[in-house]
């Protein structure tokens, strides 16, 4: 258990650095490519539009971080979990992981939501 702990964690450490170095370190505070290569993301033009961010209103870069650290903590989460649990069907292991993800990402919406909603980011 401590041992896939320790791999959950360093699951967080290592997706968060890559979620950094393909994204986050692409975009100034207001949502401009530095590269003009670089293109938003699809992923984070679903999370505007779920949580209802507001563009004008929001720091583009703290929203990034704060995206893609949910997204690093749940998928060690999950990664926890997943390997955690002692199931040995590999077919119904990989259906209650399936639901796990559902599950955590519904949880982590909703704090989020109440996060930019408490910080004033999100068109109401």
């Amino acid at each position: 258990m401590v041992l896939t702990l320790i791999m959950a964690i360093l699951f967080v450490l290592i997706s968060y650095f890559i979620f950094y170095v393909l994204y986050i370190s692409k975009f100034d505070v207001k949502g401009r490519a530095l590269d003009e290569t670089a293109k938003e993301p699809n992923d984070i033009a679903v999370y505007i539009k779920i949580l209802n961010i507001d563009r004008k209103r929001v720091n583009y870069r703290h929203f990034l971080h704060a995206i893609y650290l949910t997204l690093s903590i749940d998928l060690g989460l999950t990664y926890f979990i997943f390997y955690e649990v002692p199931i040995k069907n590999v077919v119904l292991k990989f259906l209650f992981g399936f639901i796990v993800i559902l599950f955590i990402l519904w949880i982590s919406i909703m704090i989020l939501r109440l996060y930019f909603e408490k910080r004033g980011e999100r068109n109401d």
